[in-house]
């Protein structure tokens, strides 16, 4: 799974000063859900990104294995705590997620 979704995974990035963070808004719709801005290793100004705070790895691994998996869409609306999230899963190459 590539993409910084992960808080765990955007505050390693962070640490060893691959990505430029530019700030956060809390989300109304979830209290676990937070909109950000950076720019990536690569120099990519991602200007609104989405990162589940206070999630388990393994739940964020599930959640988008199992939308990749069960969805032939691009953009899939889950129901999560009684709130609709979008996600998103790009298929890369056969095996890869993005």
């Amino acid at each position: 799974m590539l993409g910084l979704h992960n808080w765990i995974q955007f505050y390693l990035k962070e640490k060893k000063k691959e990505i430029n963070y530019y700030g956060w808004k809390k989300s109304t719709l979830h209290e676990h859900l937070i909109t950000i801005e950076y720019l990536d290793e690569n120099q990519y100004r991602k200007p609104m990104g989405s990162v589940f705070v206070g999630s388990s790895p393994e739940f964020d691994i599930a959640i988008y294995t199992v939308t990749f998996l069960l969805s032939a869409r691009r953009c899939t609306t889950v129901k999560i705590d009684g709130c609709e999230i979008q996600i998103i899963c790009e298929k890369l190459t056969p095996t890869e997620m993005s």
